[in-house]
């Protein structure tokens, strides 16, 4: 590519599929909206080298299963908006990503195949600005474990969110859960108390969780103004 010095660069809705290795080669850019490329499938991994990017946007890219495995070196992003529908899983090592300060979607799940660390919830501890709204979601292959150090307050450093919303998947998914694991992960979810909305979505638990609890939540969420259930 001749156009090295770019700093902002808008491929959204243009019914791209794939992206060259070139992209890599634009190391100033700032800001690149992807969203409404339904049909990309794949970054490549060239896309790694862009360190200078504080803003990524790949909302309604529903083929995207996955972002590049090194996705994590990118870590001047500030802005990372992605579809839950389509991705599989969030990228490994994200508690690198500290610059973070809006992410709209926290997807977790377990890859079978992979002997890398998939992203954990425990990687929601890192980015201490995050704004706004996040969503998380928890897939049917979600096992949550406390072996690798976890201990809850995944959500602790989330000062500045005003809405979270925590999704289970539909109920076909039922047999494949383990209602333990899931009572867990509320548990470990709770919102910092400056949380304004809160939503949780098909909840499988058979536990409500102690920060929940009627005589809890208003000590736990002090500031909360909208519960949806």
């Amino acid at each position: 590519t001749n156009w090295r010095s770019l700093r902002v660069l808008d491929l959204a809705r243009l019914c791209i599929t794939e992206l060259p290795n070139a992209i890599g080669e634009l190391l100033h850019l700032r800001w690149l909206d992807l969203g409404g490329n339904k049909g990309l499938k794949r970054l490549p991994e060239s896309f790694t080298k862009l360190i200078n990017l504080q803003t990524l946007l790949l909302v309604r890219c529903y083929a995207l299963e996955e972002l590049p495995e090194d996705f994590a070196k990118l870590t001047n992003l500030r802005i990372l908006l992605v579809e839950e529908d389509g991705l599989r899983h969030m990228p490994s090592d994200m508690e690198k990503m500290t610059c973070l300060i809006r992410l709209n979607r926290f997807i977790v799940r377990q890859r079978k195949s992979s002997t890398k660390r998939e992203a954990r919830l425990e990687d929601l501890r890192v980015p201490r600005n995050l704004k706004g709204y996040l969503k998380i979601y928890i897939s049917p292959s979600y096992k949550h474990s406390k072996r690798y150090g976890g201990g809850g307050g995944y959500l602790c450093n989330t000062e500045h969110l005003n809405t979270i919303c925590i999704k289970w998947p539909y109920g076909e998914h039922e047999e494949e859960r383990n209602s333990n694991d899931d009572a867990d992960v509320l548990e470990d979810l709770q919102p910092h108390s400056n949380l304004k909305v809160l939503e949780i979505k098909r909840y499988p638990g058979l536990r409500i969780p102690r920060w929940e609890r009627e005589h809890e939540l208003a000590a736990s969420l002090p500031n909360l103004v909208k519960i949806i259930l």
